[in-house]
């Protein structure tokens, strides 16, 4: 399951508990007393969100590549995984179906005392990048804790295409642990809704689901974010390479259907609430209509509801101007 705030795919679940400042401490329990693995520590050039939000307006018309497309699609279609998500990729970060726990995988200011969790599916996983580079400007530490087609709320049964998926709810008892213990200042959720058995999705029970995730994590002082959704439904590699020189014509409408519109709304009923909340970060993804899939020389998606690794990367500090106000608003602590 792959969804975040409104990229494309289904084979990478990266679910963001939308608590971006993720507090977290490395402090570990018996059980979870496991490697930390650090990610990349460059920055790149600063952009404001004003700026990706233009850059993505002209996307809408521009139909060539400017120079070399970043990341390639001899890439993107040989090995998806490898154009998205942290660099470099350590596969221990990216548990296997049977899996149920996962390393400490830290980016972003790694001597910071305010910890800020992602979690999700790989729509989690895909915003690492950004937040790594957020963290960095804004000095907090990223813990990045995902399982693929595992998204953050609590649901009675996940499957995995079909199949029961017992790993998904083992490796929420470990998160929850974890948050417990650590307690992180933030926590960022995103991801698909789960797979589950028919007529249980609709949007009041992802809101309902979303709720309890605050409750199963047993740290009342962590803030909660949800992050929004990529958009699903094309295959921006193809159609880029259909229509290379007219690359425009491969943007996805916003209004297209391709949103998974239960978790859509599911969010903005568990907001609506008051008890949880989320950033506008879909805004550096797409317009108010449309989701661009090249901008200048950047491939943004890498498949149907992924956003790549330079992208992200790209974006990091437009990123932060949205995290900023969101860390202001934390309580001191001694």
């Amino acid at each position: 399951m792959y969804r975040v705030a409104a990229p494309l795919s289904r084979a990478v679940e990266v679910v963001v508990v939308a608590m971006v400042s993720l507090a977290l401490f490395l402090v570990f329990v018996p059980a979870l007393q496991v490697g930390a693995i650090v990610g990349w520590t460059a920055k790149p050039p600063a952009i404001t969100v004003k700026e990706v939000e233009a850059e993505l307006k002209l996307a809408l018309s521009q139909e060539r590549v400017v120079g070399t497309l970043t990341p390639s699609l001899a890439q993107v279609t040989a090995a998806p995984l490898t154009a998205m998500g942290p660099s470099p990729l350590n596969t221990r970060c990216w548990p296997t179906r049977a899996q149920t726990t996962v390393p400490l995988c830290q980016y972003g200011d790694l001597k910071s005392k305010i910890t800020v969790l992602l979690t999700g599916d790989s729509q989690a996983f895909m915003w690492e990048p950004a937040f790594g580079i957020a963290g960095k400007i804004l000095g907090f530490r990223v813990v990045m804790m995902i399982k693929a087609l595992c998204p953050a709320e609590v649901v009675p049964t996940s499957y995995w295409y079909g199949t029961p998926y017992p790993q998904c709810t083992e490796f929420h008892a470990f998160l929850n642990k974890w948050v417990s213990v650590h307690k992180p200042r933030l926590i960022f959720a995103a991801g698909r809704s789960p797979e589950l058995s028919a007529g249980y999705s609709d949007a009041f029970q992802i809101a309902q689901e979303f709720l309890t995730m605050r409750k199963e994590f047993h740290s009342p002082k962590s803030l909660v974010y949800l992050l929004p959704l990529t958009v699903d439904g094309s295959d921006p590699p193809a159609c880029v390479s259909a229509y290379i020189s007219a690359v425009n014509r491969c943007a996805v409408q916003r209004s297209s259907g391709y949103f998974e519109s239960t978790v859509d709304q599911g969010i903005a009923i568990a907001v609506a609430s008051k008890q949880e909340s989320t950033i506008p970060a879909v805004s550096l993804l797409c317009t108010a209509k449309s989701c661009p899939v090249v901008s200048r020389n950047f491939l943004i998606y890498t498949d149907n509801d992924h956003v790549s690794r330079k992208w992200m990367w790209h974006i990091g500090p437009a990123l932060a101007d949205l995290l900023r106000p969101v860390l202001k608003r934390l309580p001191h602590t001694s």
